[in-house]
């Protein structure tokens, strides 16, 4: 009966384990790198503007920007302090001319009867102090803006030009839509404007329909907490609300020119008690 023989071949079994092994890897590899896939977050969202009667705004073709957290930061930390000097410093004016409207006021109120009199220096001496009370109150009127402006949103944001991570414009009905990753604080920056009926009362005390612009300015936080989230830029999370709290004295709206004028004229009020 013969012999059988088996021939042992050591290199061609290592070969098949290392094949083995790196097919291994491959595999693991694989897997994992599906598994450390980075997070990302898909945002939908509409821009619209609820009237005081109630109708439902949507505003299209509005720029949304996606801007890193840090740029905002940075900003406002130079521009902040800038902004609340010159705040400080047009509320100081505003309480000066008011006081000196008052003071005006009472003056010629003190020597109005003396108009009608028969000494022509008494009537000019209270028809100049009228005038002065008229030109006091102009300047109280210029300052009141001045302090208005000072505290608008454009006052924030005139020369805010953020690099954006992305961009993207609202549609017809005010949608828009980004995916981004969650690996770093984002925020949603978007302005938008829309021309509204407005009255001004003109000298003569009549009043006159112009052409008003309203304008929008919103700087939310963009969520990371979630795959899918919905977003709405509204009434409600305008940036005089300030809903991510960025501000130490949060901008203010500017008023229509009807706001000022009523603004205005309680101030006079108040003033002439």
């Amino acid at each position: 009966m013969g012999q059988l023989a088996f021939e042992f071949h050591p290199l061609e079994d290592e070969t098949m384990k290392t094949k083995a092994i790196i097919a291994l890897i491959a595999i693991v590899g694989t897997f994992g790198l599906a598994g450390c896939k980075p997070k990302t977050t898909t945002l939908t969202g509409q821009v619209f503007i609820v009237t005081q009667g109630g109708d439902n705004i949507k505003l299209g073709d509005v720029q949304i920007l996606l801007i890193e957290k840090a740029q905002v930061a940075a900003f406002l930390a130079k521009r902040q302090p800038i902004v609340d000097a010159e705040i400080a410093s047009a509320q100081q004016e505003f309480n000066l001319a008011k006081e000196n409207s008052k003071n005006a006021y009472a003056a010629y109120k003190a020597n109005e009867d003396l108009k009608n009199s028969g000494d022509d220096s008494q009537r000019n001496m209270v028809e100049a102090l009228e005038q002065k009370w008229f030109a006091v109150d102009d300047n109280l009127k210029a300052v009141m803006k001045k302090l208005n402006d000072a505290q608008g949103v454009e006052n924030y944001f005139s020369d805010f030009l953020p690099d954006s991570v992305q961009k993207t414009v609202s549609d017809a009905d005010g949608k828009f839509s980004f995916t981004y990753l969650r690996d770093k604080p984002l925020a949603i920056y978007a302005t938008a404007t829309r021309t509204v009926p407005d009255e001004l009362t003109d000298v003569l005390g009549g009043r006159q329909t112009i052409t008003g612009v309203e304008k929008y300015y919103w700087l939310v936080d963009a969520p990371t907490n979630s795959e899918a989230i919905q977003i709405f830029l509204s009434n409600d999370n305008l940036v005089f609300s300030d809903p991510a709290g960025y501000f130490t004295i949060a901008p203010k709206k500017m008023p229509s020119n009807r706001e000022f004028e009523r603004a205005y004229n309680h101030v006079l009020l108040e003033l002439e008690k």
